[in-house]
Parts: structure tokens; C-alpha cells; sequence
């Protein structure tokens, strides 16, 4: 019986050991020694060698356009097709050849597009080139024309662009006020078109498009406007050029629109 005894004692002992030194080891796991200091360390998955993580978070999106964004997606109408940011150039039409061509200023998961709450919103685009400049060896100029028209193709409202752009960059076309009103609800599509090198507007042309839609005060948050936060960012922009707040807005802005090389353009007056 005393021998039992003796042989159970130890056995107890010997487990309390063993179970010290894997807590012990555990214990040391979750510490790191960082210049004498001791710190935490995230205790690993041990499937993946990976910190684990809660099983209740979601999918978060990393934020585009930094906090406070400046721009949210909206749905995106089923019917706008697929408009072209830019086309010409290469040879098909008479504008020469640039390292950017003439582009929409809209964002691409939109599908070219976005909506305002104005009746007469302002397009923007980027040009390449000069317009409205008349060379006076030749007499020739480089030429723009606005289109607006339904997605089955009818002609809404077209007429030439006539302000005066001497160099290249960013500039609003608002509709004029004899164009009609753009109707709550209704889908369009636009065009700029310009003519290089012309006394006329006609012949192939390099062109920017996208598609427009008006909705009632309130149908989206403004951060969905997506034509109305570039209007005010860019009207903001062109009256204070020198503002680095201005400027931080536009940026974040133009974020969303990806085309190279007009990060630095100027936002024409």
C-alpha cells in the first residue's frame, strides 16, 4: 500500500510538470522582448501562420479618395451602353498626334457617367489641343462641337463651342441656356467632337462621350452627383488656382477618372 502511494504521488508531480512547462512555453508565445521592453505578440492561427481574425467583421472596402471621399458610386442605369472616353486620333482624323488624347472627365466604374440635379449641368473633358485659336500663316483653327443626344440616338441639342482654350487642359462646357432642359429621369449621352486644323466643323473628328442623367433633390446623397461635386470642385479650382485646398479636392476627384497625365492640368477658366 505504501508503495502505491508513493507511485501515485510521483505520477501527480511528474503531470504537474509537464503541464507548468507548456504553460510556461504559451506564455512565452504571446510576448516578444523589444529593445527590454516586453510587448505583445498577435497569437497565430495554426492552420495558416496567420493573426486570426474575428469571424463578425464583414468585407470592409479600402476607401477611395481619402477621408471624407469626395465621390460615392451610384447604380449605374442598365441601359447607357458602353460609351467611349476617347476616340480619333492615330491617324483617322486631322488633330495631331498627343500623348493624351482628348478624354471625358467621368468616372470608369460608372461606365462613363453620372448624375446631377441641374437642368443645364456642365460637361467636362480634357483637350489636347488649342480650340478656337486662329493660326494667322493659315487661317485654320481647331474646331468643337457639344451633342447631346437620347440612348436611341436622337438628336437632342448640338452647337459649336465657342470659347476661346489656348492651351491644354481641363475645361467645363456648361449647356447653354437654349438647349433644352434635361428631363428627372431621363438618360443621355454626349459628345464633344473636335475638329483640327479646319475653317469648319466637318470631316473626322477625335471626340470625348458619356452618358448623363438628371434625378430629383434628394434621389442620391451629393456624393453621387457625380457632375455636380466636379462642377463645384472645378469651378472652386478655376477662380482660386493657387488654393492647395482647391486643388486637394479636385485631386481626390479626379482619382476616379483614369486617364494619365492630367493630374497636373490645368482647370481652364
Amino acid at each position: 500500500m505504501n508503495y502505491l502511494a508513493s507511485l501515485f504521488s510521483v505520477i501527480i508531480s511528474t503531470s504537474f510538470i509537464v503541464l507548468s512547462s507548456q504553460q510556461l512555453s504559451l506564455a512565452k508565445s504571446t510576448v516578444a522582448i523589444n529593445n527590454g521592453r516586453v510587448t505583445p505578440r498577435a497569437l497565430k492561427n495554426t492552420e495558416n501562420g496567420r493573426p486570426s481574425v474575428p469571424p463578425d467583421i464583414g468585407n470592409p472596402q479600402r476607401p477611395r479618395g481619402g477621408a471624407g471621399s469626395a465621390y460615392e458610386r451610384p447604380p449605374v442605369p442598365d441601359d447607357v451602353g458602353n460609351p467611349s472616353r476617347s476616340s480619333g486620333g492615330a491617324g483617322r482624323d486631322d488633330c495631331p498626334v498627343v500623348e493624351t488624347a482628348i478624354s471625358s472627365i467621368v468616372p470608369d466604374d460608372t461606365q462613363l457617367g453620372g448624375y446631377t440635379i441641374a437642368e443645364n449641368p456642365t460637361i467636362w473633358i480634357y483637350t489636347p489641343y488649342a480650340l478656337n485659336i486662329v493660326d494667322p500663316d493659315t487661317g485654320l483653327s481647331n474646331l468643337a462641337v457639344l451633342r447631346l443626344e437620347t440612348l436611341s440616338y436622337e438628336e437632342i441639342y448640338q452647337a459649336a463651342i465657342t470659347v476661346p482654350v489656348e492651351t491644354p487642359g481641363i475645361i467645363g462646357i456648361p449647356l447653354p441656356d437654349d438647349a433644352p432642359d434635361l428631363e428627372i429621369g431621363e438618360t443621355y449621352r454626349w459628345y464633344v467632337r473636335v475638329f483640327c486644323n479646319t475653317t469648319e466643323p466637318r470631316g473626322q473628328a477625335a471626340a470625348a462621350s458619356g452618358w448623363i442623367q438628371r434625378v430629383d433633390p434628394g434621389t442620391f446623397a451629393p456624393e453621387n452627383l457625380w457632375y455636380d461635386r466636379l462642377t463645384e470642385a472645378g469651378t472652386r479650382l478655376q477662380a482660386n488656382p493657387n488654393d492647395s485646398e482647391a486643388r486637394s479636392h479636385w485631386n481626390e476627384l479626379l482619382e476616379f477618372v483614369d486617364v494619365e497625365g492630367i493630374e497636373d492640368a490645368p482647370v481652364i477658366p
